[in-house]
């Protein structure tokens, strides 16, 4: 059965893809000029009202570790009250990952969630994994003994497929039992596609509004008719000039700021995952449990590099044995 959707929640995020658009010096620069570029921002547009606010997400943790290690100590305070104030959040996975992490590899990809945890005392309880369309089986049981207890997917439908209508919430139970609340989102930058804010430097006029109206009218439309069964529905964005390794959008807050002071419907919302993951788990009677591996489509990017994953997961084998006491 459809819901009515009351209100389109959208976390904002530069997309992590080392290697991709520039070298990966260039990339990690960026990154951490990025953070503070949203420090900035956050701070400018604190004083909104709870939703319209600047939010920023840190999709995965290698980017929040590389700027606490170079940032002053006037910028990591400020990071770390922003954090506080849920302004800036970072979530728990290391990277976007893919099936072909082993056990060990998972769980030393995580000393990072910890050293944030303990060093800096971040709260970090969800985790975001964009892109790449498919996981490890074994995700649900390892995020659950560390406390992440929500799981943002953005797969990249190229080749691929996912692995049920999206978007859709459910609940992702683990080989070992361990039950993992998922929200199987959009493209990590589909909010774009709608106008959301639109993909030009956006200004305040009727014109522009009234397009984005229409382009996310029509697409509630689409998942209403097909039985979209939340009254929320969670978008990402990253940025309207680059979709990956690109910094933060003023216009988006600009935007959604207009958006609900015009009585546009439904009511925009700057949220980071946290705030998804909290709202879908007071509602987690109605979501559907499902239980299995979530196969990655694009595998077959293993076997254009056969001779290289051969080497390293021999390599693996051999660091694994090397750590035996």
């Amino acid at each position: 059965m459809s819901h009515h959707i009351d209100e389109v929640w959208i976390y904002h995020h530069s997309h992590l893809d080392v290697g991709y658009t520039q070298h990966p010096t260039i990339v990690w620069a960026r990154q951490r000029d990025y953070l503070r570029e949203a420090m900035d921002l956050a701070e400018q547009y604190e004083d909104g009202q709870p939703g319209e606010q600047f939010k920023w997400v840190a999709e995965s943790s290698a980017v929040v570790e590389s700027f606490l290690e170079t940032a002053n100590a006037t910028d990591i305070d400020r990071f770390l009250r922003l954090s506080q104030a849920g302004l800036i959040e970072t979530t728990a996975l290391y990277c976007n990952m893919t099936p072909l992490f082993t056990p060990p590899e998972l769980y030393r990809s995580l000393e990072t969630l910890v050293r944030l945890r303990t060093q800096f005392g971040l709260t970090i309880t969800s985790a975001i994994n964009h892109d790449v369309n498919g996981l490890p089986w074994m995700l649900p049981d390892v995020l659950a003994a560390y406390q992440v207890n929500f799981l943002m997917m953005g797969i990249n439908s190229d080749s691929a497929r996912p692995p049920m209508p999206r978007p859709r919430a459910f609940v992702w139970e683990g080989y070992g039992g361990s039950r993992l609340l998922t929200y199987n989102g959009e493209h990590y930058g589909f909010a774009q596609y709608l106008g959301i804010p639109r993909p030009v430097a956006w200004r305040a006029s009727e014109e522009n509004l009234e397009e984005s109206r229409r382009i996310l009218h029509d697409y509630l439309a689409k998942l209403q008719e097909h039985g979209y069964p939340h009254s929320v529905l969670v978008l990402s964005v990253t940025n309207t000039v680059t979709w990956d390794n690109d910094g933060p959008n003023e216009d988006l807050v600009r935007f959604v700021r207009t958006w609900n002071a015009s009585g546009l419907t439904p009511r925009l919302r700057l949220v980071n995952p946290s705030d998804i993951g909290r709202y879908f788990q007071s509602h987690q009677e109605a979501i559907p449990v499902r239980r299995g591996d979530w196969t990655d489509w694009w595998a077959h990017g293993v076997g254009s590099t056969a001779r290289e994953t051969a080497l390293k997961q021999w390599a693996l084998r051999l660091w694994e044995s090397a750590s035996l006491p």
